[in-house]
């Protein structure tokens, strides 16, 4: 029992110790941490996705509708993406979300061919959170009609990050002058004590 005493006491010195060791982080720092924006390189990029119902993460129908990956233009931190949707007669409008709007995405072109391809484009401001999207289905031959929310989720793990900006140099008091050493403004190693 007298060993069972002392090998706990051994044990909870060493759990003290271990544990003033060990940096505590404030909860908060880590959320704003998880919180921050990452900012990717400039560059275009394949990017790939999934199309998720707005209330699950179940894959939408709509996904069968687009062909991947999407492309990725960054430039300047500004994210936009290009996507094409298969079928396009039968999408009557896609929006995607702007801020609190829902704004339509711009058709940059129709492609030739029997599956009707269109690209569309639409800026992103974090590629890390779901964008949030509207769509209106309208396939004529079987006289089907839907409208639906849906949630488009980017794989942003190939992604190469920004590097982080550098400080800018400071300028020299005298720009133009070589700076030397004994100028005058210097004190004194051993200045002398008045009497």
């Amino acid at each position: 029992m007298n060993q069972l005493k002392k090998a706990f006491s051994v044990f909870l010195i060493y759990a003290l110790v271990i544990m003033s060791l060990v940096p505590i982080v404030p909860s908060s720092f880590v959320q704003a941490q998880n919180n921050e924006k990452v900012v990717y390189a400039d560059g275009e990029y394949t990017l790939p996705f999934e199309i998720l119902e707005s209330n699950s993460d179940k894959t939408s129908a709509a996904e069968g509708y687009t062909e991947k990956p999407a492309k990725l233009i960054v430039k300047n931190g500004k994210y936009t993406v290009q996507m094409t949707i298969t079928n396009s007669s039968f999408w009557q409008y896609f929006k995607v979300q702007s801020g609190d709007d829902f704004v339509d995405v711009k058709v940059v072109e129709e492609l030739e061919g029997q599956d009707e391809r269109r690209v569309v484009e639409f800026e992103v401001e974090d590629l890390n959170q779901f964008l949030n999207a509207k769509i209106h289905i309208f396939v004529p031959f079987i006289n089907y009609e839907g409208k639906y929310d849906i949630r488009i989720k980017f794989d942003t793990s190939q992604l190469p990050v920004a590097p982080d900006e550098e400080p800018e140099p400071e300028e020299p008091a005298n720009p133009g002058q070589p700076e030397e050493p004994g100028n005058g403004n210097e004190e004194p190693a051993n200045p002398e004590q008045p009497e």
